[in-house]
């Protein structure tokens, strides 16, 4: 079993602020603990969906990852684990940093004096592929949304969405940070409490409206662009699977909602 270490501890952050990570130089891998919302369960069928998806033929991809469990603060945990993906002499840049840097510290007040949400995130299109040169971020952007929509996960702020510099130029990102998917945190979204009644609930960020409403905006202005190639029952194999981690009391209670969560919103978006 993988030993961490607290004196290790490379962040303690999240949306929250209280999730543990670590970077393995040996594996050139990153580990971040389960808080307590199950984020390593999330993480990990993310990726596994992804992995089934048309994500690479339209030119993107995404970080994997997967569940394992650790030995740190004396006591086995569960962690995900994921590859390193920048390259020798590359860094992350989140779109907050990005348009802080370009626009300057109120460059929010830009995009909220847009008067909708399709006018607002085409002006973020804009301004990204403005500063970096890239030429398919609305296409980006828009998968990033559906996929968002289709886990619901309700932590896509512009420090969760970046692309990468690099020594020739800017590049996409892997797709990355999905933990807060599927309603999985116990406080937020009680599991005692029906996902249909929950899932109003939800608000997509980074513009704070419903799901569907993100991404029918960013559709209508650069088409629809994720597919999916798996069967519920092939999901729900792999569901079984990854909840097998965590103590025998949630693997009910998680597997129905994330297939409740997965179910519901693939046939409102139509995947």
């Amino acid at each position: 079993m993988f030993e961490l270490y607290t004196h290790d501890i490379v962040a303690a952050t999240s949306s929250k602020g209280n999730q543990e990570k670590w970077y393995d130089a040996p594996s050139d891998c990153w580990y971040k603990l389960d808080t307590g919302a199950f984020e390593a369960l999330s993480e990990t069928i993310a990726s596994f969906i992804l992995a089934h998806s048309n994500l690479s033929d339209l030119g993107f991809s995404a970080v994997p990852y997967q569940i394992e469990k650790v030995r740190v603060h004396k006591r086995e945990q569960i962690a995900c684990v994921s590859p390193n993906f920048l390259h020798p002499g590359e860094e992350i840049v989140t779109l907050a940093h990005l348009l802080k840097a370009e626009l300057g510290a109120d460059y929010q007040r830009i995009f909220h004096s847009r008067s909708s949400i399709p006018l607002r995130m085409q002006t973020l299109v804009e301004q990204v592929e403005q500063i970096t040169g890239l030429t398919r971020f609305g296409a980006y952007l828009t998968l990033l949304f559906e996929y968002d929509a289709l886990i619901l996960n309700d932590d896509r702020h512009l420090n969760n969405i970046a692309v990468l510099y690099t020594p020739t130029g800017y590049r996409y990102c892997p797709l990355f940070d999905h933990g807060a998917g599927f309603l999985l945190d116990p406080v937020a979204y009680a599991f005692d409490i029906e996902t249909n009644a929950l899932v109003k609930q939800a608000i997509a960020k980074p513009f704070r409206c419903k799901f569907y409403t993100q991404v029918n905006a960013a559709r209508k202005l650069y088409s629809a662009q994720l597919k999916l190639s798996l069967t519920s029952s092939e999901i729900q194999e792999a569901v079984q699977q990854a909840v097998a981690h965590y103590p025998a009391l949630y693997h009910a209670v998680l597997r129905d909602r994330v297939m409740d969560v997965l179910d519901r919103q693939r046939k409102m978006l139509k995947l």
